[in-house]
């Protein structure tokens, strides 16, 4: 009976303690991210604009169980923000010509990472648990003829295959992955000249 709990507790170590390592497509937006100064400009600028962003959404523990809340506020406050910073006020859009920018996370369908996830239990973590999100901004201004669309996917891997990869840079922290989506979307304004 001992020699059948301790092969349970290894197995149940096995199973649950591989290594994960993250994949990001383009490294470059892990760098810290720019300290922008708000432009000045003789007169404010405004810029009609419609925002479209996927919810976030995260648990919390309350009396009684686990709320989940969901909101886009974030996102759309990060966009107004980034538009500030180049001395641009975004005011809501009513026409359908005016520019619009869209921020999508897209998240590895739950029953694929289900199947690598139980190919990861049954081979003790020989066949890698996979997860992907892919970050996708879009801005468009059909009055100036601008359309710019950028995606990156961040991947993780667990399994014992791990220990041979070595871990991205810049991601000490654990904002690392809302940081590559704010470059991200400065990627965007940038190629799209918004200033």
């Amino acid at each position: 009976m001992k020699i059948l709990t301790t092969a349970t507790t290894f197995l149940l170590l096995a199973i649950t303690s591989g290594c994960t390592t993250y994949s990001i497509t383009n490294p470059s937006l892990l760098e810290p991210t720019p300290q922008h100064k708000s432009v000045a400009h003789a007169e404010p600028k405004t810029l009609p604009l419609h925002i479209d962003a996927t919810m976030s959404c995260y648990s919390q523990r309350v009396v009684g169980g686990i709320k989940e809340t969901c909101s886009n506020k974030g996102r759309i406050n990060a966009v107004i923000k980034h538009f500030k910073e180049r001395g641009v006020t975004v005011v809501p859009a009513n026409d359908e010509n005016d520019a619009h920018i869209t921020i999508e996370k897209d998240s590895l369908n739950g029953f694929l990472e289900g199947i690598t996830g139980f190919a990861n239990i049954i081979t003790l973590g020989l066949i890698p648990l996979h997860h992907h999100d892919d970050y996708t901004v879009t801005y468009t201004d059909p009055k100036n003829d601008i359309h710019v669309t950028k995606t990156v996917r961040i991947s993780s891997n667990q399994s014992w295959f791990s220990l041979l990869y070595s871990d991205l840079e810049n991601t000490n922290n654990g904002d690392w992955k809302h940081r590559a989506e704010q470059n991200l979307i400065r990627s965007v304004l940038d190629e799209a000249n918004i200033k």
